[in-house]
């Protein structure tokens, strides 16, 4: 009997599908993230609060009660910051006071006041003493002689008895009159020798926001009046009306013009920088005439003594470096210089008969650029060009005409009071 082999068993697939399923999960790449609780913010926020209060009580009281000495400032070693500086400071109004007391005492003994004569026979000991409604303005002493120069608003009426105090209140009637017409001034004359004559500078140096100082006599020996103001404009024409920017050769009307309003006690008071020189004198509630004028003014007057002269075109102009608006066909393209102009309105010709801009066949509609090669620009009008040179000048003037041609004329001033 023969034996066979019995075959093997096929083996069966166990269900595995479960295991499969774990073994896929764990052999993913993304972590298995377990669900957290949300944190309570509100709860946070006021625990950190109770802390910071908590650590502020016992940092206050451990000041108080161990008081270390590098939290102190140990005032027995030497002065502290805030002493330092308040000394400073007083060194600082030491110097100043001593500074204004030595401007406003130069300043007080070359200047005037100028009253209206109070002298009547018939007046009594009381009607005969002089207060402020007699009061008229102030003066500036220009040489030692006894001549003093002040506004037309202070000497309205050179026929009116006019009483003038020095600083050592003496009192002196005037004897001798000039008008200066080119600038609104009055030179006036006291027989009096051995005054203080006042120096008068340019305001070229001072800037915009600078400290100025009026000063004004008062009847009181040694107490004048000081006010402290700031320059905020130069070269300034007050414009009411679009007229006021036709100027005249013959007229001045360019000024300084300070921060403070100031009475008319203060009319006629000289006007003076940091370092006490006088830039100006005060002709307005706020402004006032520039030590360059003062100082072209003083020169031509005190060539003669008999009356006051200015050079003269004969001519009125726009600035062009000051307006906005004008046609073209007037200004030509051009941002600065003195457009020869008139007003018919007004009655205002471009051109003075006979003057010395009429010799020289400059018309109407003429630009004038330069006056010796000198630009006609902001802070260098026609007017104060002229005026810097000597009485009767030849000049060159360089010309745009309304042709657009550009020509050279040379011509000399005339000299008109």
């Amino acid at each position: 009997m023969s034996l066979k082999k019995k075959p093997k068993p096929k083996a069966t697939k166990a269900d595995n599908s479960r295991a499969e399923t774990i073994k896929e999960i764990y052999l993913q790449e993304d972590e298995i993230r377990l669900p957290q609780q949300a944190l309570n913010w509100t709860a946070v926020v006021i625990v950190s609060l109770l802390f910071g209060l908590m650590a502020g009580f016992f940092g206050s009281w451990w000041q108080i009660k161990m008081q270390p000495n590098w939290l102190y400032t140990d005032v027995s070693t030497g002065p502290g910051i805030s002493e330092i500086l308040d000394l400073a400071a007083q060194q600082n109004d030491n110097i100043k006071n001593s500074f204004d007391n030595i401007t406003t005492q130069n300043l007080s003994n070359q200047t005037v006041l100028i009253y209206t004569n109070n002298y009547s026979a018939s007046a009594d000991e009381w009607d005969a003493l002089y207060t402020d409604d007699n009061l008229q303005g102030n003066g500036l002493i220009v040489t030692s002689d006894g001549w003093i120069v002040t506004t037309d608003s202070v000497i309205t009426d050179v026929n009116e008895d006019y009483l003038i105090i020095t600083n050592d209140r003496q009192g002196f009637e005037v004897v001798e009159f000039v008008v200066d017409s080119y600038n609104g001034l009055v030179f006036l004359k006291i027989d009096k020798s051995d005054l203080n004559p006042i120096t008068i500078r340019t305001a070229d140096s001072v800037k915009f926001g600078d400290n100025l100082l009026v000063l004004r006599n008062t009847l009181k020996f040694n107490k004048p009046f000081q006010l402290h103001t700031k320059l905020i404009a130069k070269d300034f024409t007050l414009i009411e009306d679009s007229y006021n920017f036709l100027h005249s050769t013959d007229k001045n009307d360019l000024n300084l013009v300070i921060k403070d309003s100031v009475g008319q006690e203060f009319i006629g008071s000289p006007l003076a920088n940091s370092n006490g020189d006088v830039i100006g004198i005060l002709i307005g509630d706020n402004m006032a005439l520039s030590g360059l004028n003062i100082q072209i003014t003083v020169r031509n007057f005190l060539s003669s003594e008999a009356m006051v002269n200015h050079n003269s075109l004969g001519a009125n102009y726009i600035d062009l470096a000051e307006v906005v608006g004008l046609p073209a066909n007037l200004h030509q393209g051009y941002n600065k210089g003195a457009l020869i102009y008139g007003n018919e309105e007004l009655g205002i010709d471009a051109i003075v008969e006979d003057g010395a801009a009429a010799r020289a066949k400059i018309v109407s509609g003429d630009i004038i650029l330069k006056v010796n090669d000198q630009l006609i620009e902001s802070g260098s009008s026609l007017n104060r060009l002229l005026q810097e040179y000597p009485l009767g000048s030849t000049v060159t003037l360089s010309v745009l005409r309304a042709s657009g041609d550009i020509e050279d004329i040379i011509i000399t001033l005339d000299i008109n009071p």
